[in-house]
């Protein structure tokens, strides 16, 4: 019994061994075969044109957009400045009444603000039905803006009020002619911006090369810090000289006004992408790209700050009789900062697909 058991497990073990090749042949058969229905289903397209890509990109370039602010300051009581020298002091020796305390100012820039930053693409199998086929793919990007602070509308040099270098005491001057007043709007876009975009892939080949062309539709978010000062200095007694009284003493009145905001703009619009494939390294694909958008921006595009001091009289300095001294009186000041409608976007860069094994 134990020979005819090892017979037949001698027997079963050589139909085994005999039938292993023809299974394994039958198995690869069955998975070419499912291959071939698998590419007939997408009109005979390779694996590669069925595959979700996912792609990191890392790029960087520059945003242009105009513009524009306004200053403006005025007190209540204090009248207009000496019209001969051309600067409003609200110097209330002068027609009392509301006026000017700094001449109002305007400017518009072209902000060029160089950034960098990095995407993250998904591009859809290709579409067999239509012509090229092309891919539909979908990336937001977050980017890091290295933007200055623009003086967009300036006069003077709005810091504090100190005397002239050549002056000691403050009898020795008069208003016209105290350093660091002014009035200005400054600008600075934010560091931190993001965005999205949608759109179509459409590769096509020049000169051996394979080359995609993306238009698509696309998103923005950036914010702008809105800043605006005043600074003005007012003091009670003219300079002396032939006919003046002798000079008791002098009061000054340092006036700053100051105020900011932030505010966050959206704007969509249409891009273009034309990127070249660059090489394979296993499962790894880069391309090469350039691209450039046009965004429309969106909702308020203007901002406008405000901000206002009283003062109380200050007492005439000196012993009775002391005309001098500044009355009461309200100050304001009022900045505007605008954007234009559009904004423009170009961006060179370097993106690492995964095209799978």
């Amino acid at each position: 019994m134990r020979s005819v058991g090892n017979v037949l497990v001698a027997c079963g073990v050589a139909c085994a061994v005999a039938c292993l090749p023809a299974t394994t042949s039958a198995a690869s058969d069955s998975e070419s075969a499912s291959r071939a229905e698998a590419a007939d289903a997408d009109g005979g397209a390779p694996a590669s044109h069925r595959r979700w890509v996912v792609s990191l990109g890392l790029l960087g370039g520059a945003t242009v957009q105009r513009h524009h602010s306004t200053a403006t300051s005025s007190c209540q009581n204090g009248g207009p400045g000496d019209p001969d020298d051309g600067i409003a002091a609200c110097d209330f020796l002068v027609s009392p009444g509301p006026a000017d305390l700094r001449r109002p100012s305007a400017g518009t820039d072209y902000a060029v603000s160089p950034w960098v930053g990095t995407s993250l693409e998904v591009m859809s199998p290709t579409l067999p039905r239509l012509p090229g086929r092309p891919r539909i793919f979908l990336s937001g990007d977050l980017t890091l803006t290295f933007g200055s602070t623009r003086n967009i509308a300036i006069e003077g040099e709005p810091e504090r009020v100190r005397l002239p270098d050549t002056v000691v005491a403050l009898q020795d001057t008069n208003s016209l002619l105290l350093n660091g007043v002014g009035s200005r709007t400054t600008s600075e876009i934010e560091t931190l911006g993001w965005g999205a975009a949608v759109g179509v892939a459409v590769p096509f080949r020049f000169r051996g090369r394979q080359l995609w062309l993306k238009p698509s539709f696309a998103w923005t978010r950036f914010g702008v810090e809105v800043e605006g000062a005043v600074v003005a200095g007012l003091k009670d007694d003219p300079v002396p000289g032939p006919g003046n009284s002798p000079p008791w003493g002098a009061q000054l009145r340092e006036i700053i006004l100051t105020n900011h905001t932030r505010h966050t703009f959206h704007g969509i619009g249409p891009g273009l992408e034309l990127a070249l494939e660059a090489g394979r390294f296993g499962p790894i694909g880069a391309t090469v790209f350039g691209s450039f958008n046009t965004y429309r921006i969106l909702g308020n595009r203007r901002v406008v700050l405000t901000d206002s001091a009283s003062f109380a009289a200050l007492p005439p300095a000196g012993p009775p009789g002391n005309a001098n001294g500044l009355p009461a009186d309200d100050y304001a000041a009022r900045w505007s900062f605008s954007t234009s409608p559009w904004l423009f976007r170009g961006a060179v860069g370097v993106r690492f697909q995964w095209l799978g094994r």
